[in-house]
């Protein structure tokens, strides 16, 4: 069988190095990796109870094009507010930080209805809108944006 990168001399002689060994499964045989495949398991689950939520609260809006947004959501979800028995998080552990407060005010309900302030109304001395104009479009939360400050929101305007 062709194992490609698993089958190279130089990949092996470094896992024997480090005292690592290589164990090959069938294909399907989700029983060979069960913490894995339990991690998969917990995520889907989490990111379909939202899509659904999201679909149940805004049907004219959702539709399962956002289970990317629901999976990704879920993911930080687990690695930022999951306490472990230790009381660290995942990405607390990852990266080493004790003591890091959870920042629950942060998260708000995936895919609900937003408000963002019209362009011309946000600078400070600004003429704003004409009086009778709406001062705000609506647009759907998509949890947080992975470039910004975690105060950030990723926001799908539903007109473009």
């Amino acid at each position: 069988a062709d194992n490609g990168r698993f089958a190279d001399q130089g990949f092996q002689d470094d896992c024997t190095a480090h005292d690592q060994t290589i164990s090959y499964c069938g294909v399907g045989a989700h029983h060979q990796n069960g913490i894995v495949e339990n991690k998969n398991k917990i995520l889907t689950q989490g990111a379909r109870t939202m899509l659904l939520h999201g679909m149940r609260m805004w049907p004219a809006m959702i539709t399962t094009m956002f289970w990317p947004f629901a999976l990704k959501a879920m993911a930080e979800r687990l690695n930022k507010l999951h306490v472990h028995p230790d009381g660290l998080t995942p990405e607390s552990k990852l990266y080493g930080i004790c003591g890091e407060s959870i920042p629950v005010g942060s998260y708000h309900t995936l895919f609900c209805p937003v408000y963002v302030l019209d362009a011309r109304a946000q600078n400070e001395g600004a003429m704003g809108p004409p009086k009778w104009e709406p001062r705000s479009r609506i647009g759907v939360y998509l949890g947080h944006s992975p470039f910004h400050a975690g105060s950030v929101a990723l926001v799908l305007n539903p007109t473009t």
